[in-house]
C-alpha cells in the first residue's frame, strides 16, 4: 500500500481555482483542497497525509485523508521526519515542486516523487468528472461541500 504525502499549501497554488482563493480566504482554500483529496482518494487503497503549514484554525472533517499542521514549524520539517521514520520509505509518494528541499531530500530515500502540477491534473480531472468543478467555481460554501462530500 502506497501512503502519499502531500505539500497542501505547495498543492494549494497549483490549482487556479484554489490559488485565487487562498489569497482571500485561507481556510476555506485548505478546506476544499482536503475535501477534493478525500473524495480522489476514497475508492483508493492508500493512505494520504495533507501537511499545511501553520496552526489548525478550524478542525476540516475528511474520511480518508490525514490532516497534520506543521504549527511552528514547517511543513516540509514535518514531511522529511516522516519519510525518516518510514520503515518503506519505497513505499512513499511525495507530493510537492518543492525541488531544493522536500524532492531532493525524498529521493535519497527512494520515495516516489509526483508534482503538484501532475497532482493537481489528476485532482481536477476526478473533480471535473465528478461534477465538482462546477460546484467550486459557484463558489459552494464550507457546509454545503461537507454536505457534498457526505461529511
Amino acid at each position: 500500500m502506497k501512503q502519499f504525502l502531500i505539500d497542501g499549501n505547495n498543492l494549494l497554488f497549483k490549482i487556479k481555482k484554489l490559488d485565487k482563493l487562498v489569497k482571500k480566504d485561507r481556510q476555506s482554500a485548505r478546506e476544499k483542497l482536503a475535501f477534493m483529496i478525500d473524495d480522489y482518494f476514497s475508492a483508493k487503497g492508500n493512505s494520504v497525509i495533507i501537511y499545511f503549514d501553520g496552526y489548525e484554525n478550524v478542525q476540516i472533517k475528511v474520511t480518508k485523508a490525514k490532516i497534520i499542521y506543521a504549527e511552528n514549524q514547517n511543513a516540509d520539517s514535518k514531511i522529511k521526519r516522516q519519510i525518516e521514520s518510514s520503515k518503506n520509505p519505497k513505499n512513499l509518494v511525495i507530493v510537492s515542486s518543492d525541488i531544493k528541499d522536500i524532492i531532493d531530500y525524498a529521493k535519497k530515500f527512494g520515495c516516489e516523487i509526483l508534482s503538484s502540477e501532475k497532482f493537481s491534473e489528476l485532482l481536477t480531472s476526478h473533480f471535473n468528472k465528478s461534477n465538482g468543478d462546477e460546484k467550486l467555481r459557484a463558489g459552494i460554501s464550507v457546509s454545503e461541500s461537507k454536505k457534498w462530500f457526505n461529511i
